[in-house]
């Protein structure tokens, strides 16, 4: 079997583009493999290939990936709390209505109006368990010391 070649002309912000379009997919890959219990795999020789053209360093290609991994997460973080917030005024919703008998388009209307009223009040739930999370593990650590005598 013979491999194809084709040629490729791309300016360097194109193929910085590309470059960074990779490092995603590397960081998805790498966290569902995480997922299935797998080891990471190594970066695709197209990845090296590209930062090689591209004259990037080692460092610099890791410090890529952070900053892609970082940008996965805050993207993460907003898609959760959007549903968090969508689902809670749902909630809502339902509970306004009662036993009522309401058709489903007046349900929807109604929690997409607590949705856009009540956004920032579903978002401050989830930091408060968060936050409740947090002083439990301060509490726990605090007690262990104590219980140490440190």
């Amino acid at each position: 079997m013979q491999t194809e070649f084709i040629n490729l002309a791309l300016s360097k912000s194109q193929a910085m583009e590309c470059l960074g379009a990779l490092l995603i997919k590397s960081v998805l890959e790498d966290e569902l493999r995480s997922e299935r219990g797998q080891e990471p795999a190594e970066l695709s020789p197209l990845i090296l290939r590209l930062a090689t053209l591209l004259n990037i360093k080692e460092k610099v290609l890791e410090s890529q990936m952070d900053s892609v991994e970082e940008a996965l997460w805050e993207y993460s973080w907003f898609v959760f709390t959007n549903e968090w917030a969508w689902f809670r005024a749902q909630q809502e919703a339902k509970k306004t209505a009662g036993q009522s008998p309401v058709k489903e388009t007046e349900l929807e209307k109604r929690a997409e109006k607590i949705y856009k009223i009540k956004f920032n009040d579903f978002v401050k739930e989830l930091d408060m368990c968060s936050q409740s999370q947090k002083n439990r593990k301060n509490k726990n650590v605090e007690q262990r010391k104590g219980a140490d005598g440190r």
